[in-house]
């Protein structure tokens, strides 16, 4: 009789903690463990940048017409595509990114180059060239956004694109909502 009144009390007891919510008094940080065993740490948190070479494009093609656009990987939540080409009648490397929807980037451009008899030397460190580029919200591709550097025929300065990943300072889908609904004057 007493184990039924200790089962009745502890069945009850169980089905009112399971009604509680679980409240988080202490967050989770790294790995945990408990006398059952352990759980895995949280992932690591995702890239909010990209930096990857691009000279072989910018010495492979002259002209936007010619260029492909390359589908840009490394960045989760975000998808933009960009080309790279040299203008050999303006002298001058071009970079085209376009970001997709809602998200938003910022675009450096990262050039190198030794010192030569000719040239001074350039370094990314000190110089960089870059844009904001916006998605097109709801409408899906953003304007075209582009980031150049004249190099007055100098061809052998080493290109890498850095694509930051930027948080939005409200919703924007609100945002992009309202850009694309207000008249403008």
């Amino acid at each position: 009789m007493q184990v039924m009144k200790y089962l009745y009390l502890l069945f009850h007891f169980a089905l009112f903690a399971s009604a509680i919510p679980i409240l988080d008094l202490f967050p989770r940080q790294g790995q945990c463990f408990s006398t059952s065993g352990s759980t895995p740490a949280p992932p690591p948190p995702a890239p909010t940048e990209v930096t990857f070479d691009i000279t072989q494009n910018v010495n492979s093609f002259t002209n936007a017409a010619s260029t492909p656009w390359t589908q840009g990987v490394g960045l989760s939540n975000i998808r933009y595509q960009w080309r790279a080409y040299y203008s050999t009648r303006q002298q001058t490397t071009f970079v085209e990114v376009q970001v997709f929807g809602t998200a938003e980037a910022q675009v450096v451009l990262l050039p190198d180059a030794p010192a030569t008899s000719q040239w001074r030397a350039i370094d990314s460190n000190r110089f960089r060239p870059n844009e904001s580029v916006t998605g097109g919200g709801l409408a899906g591709w953003g304007r075209v956004t582009l980031v150049c550097l004249q190099t007055f025929g100098r061809r052998d300065i080493r290109y890498r694109l850095r694509i930051q990943r930027k948080r939005p300072s409200t919703p924007t889908p609100l945002k992009s909502f309202l850009r694309a609904n207000t008249p403008t004057a």
